[in-house]
């Protein structure tokens, strides 16, 4: 049910509070570690955007997805989920713009284009407002 499991994701991401473990950021095993923990933290937004999505909350979806791109600003299905958000809002114009920007921070900064996903977020049907 994606209404539990928002719950359990917010709260569960409420509980993170700036960078882990701090004072051991240059022990090997500790820099495997956040990986993985920031790879954990990364699914849960992914996932809590998907719910909020599912359950037709799109201005949620749209305002936690702008904040989670600060913090994840290569994360594709973020970006994602923020371009499926504004579409359903019927804020098209605003989408393309989130995309354009997107676009150019992939090519600027890794040299990649958008993924297959993430440019259908602005044409596919699935998303279209009624």
């Amino acid at each position: 049910m994606p209404s539990i499991a928002v719950a359990m994701l917010e709260n569960a991401l409420a509980q993170w509070r700036g960078a882990p473990l701090t004072a051991m950021s240059e022990s090997v095993r500790a820099q495997g570690f956040l990986r993985e923990l920031n790879s954990h933290k990364e699914l849960a937004q992914e996932v809590l955007l998907d719910c909020y999505l599912a359950l037709q909350r799109y201005q949620k979806a749209a305002v936690v997805a702008h904040q989670f791109t600060l913090e994840m600003p290569y994360n594709e299905k973020i970006w994602e989920s923020h371009i499926v958000a504004l579409r359903m809002l019927g804020r098209h114009a605003e989408a393309a713009h989130i995309f354009r920007q997107v676009q150019k921070l992939l090519y600027d900064e890794l040299r990649v284009a958008p993924s297959k996903s993430l440019r259908s977020a602005l044409t596919d049907t699935r998303w279209a407002t009624a």
